[in-house]
């Protein structure tokens, strides 16, 4: 097995990264997340904050996806007061 790296494109066409900030669908609302690996047809996103029953990771289609910046990603961290 080689070695190469996956390249997505969320929802908006921007790349996606391992350590990015996404926002996705979560049951019926909307849940803010890192992306923690590029697999080959899916992205693996961690949810943050993390609950108490929602702690492993888990895979997402790029399609469903957005990347937010880093600003707003503090920005929600802080109000969420993790």
């Amino acid at each position: 097995m080689t070695n190469e790296t996956h390249i997505h494109y969320d929802l908006l066409g921007r790349q996606i990264q391992v350590g990015q900030g996404v926002v996705f669908a979560y049951g019926s609302g909307l849940a803010v997340g890192l992306v923690t690996k590029l697999n080959p047809k899916m992205v693996q996103i961690r949810k943050i904050p993390q609950g108490r029953y929602n702690t492993k990771p888990f895979n997402k289609y790029p399609q469903d996806i957005t990347v937010i910046s880093e600003a707003d990603l503090t920005m929600y961290l802080l109000r969420k007061g993790t």
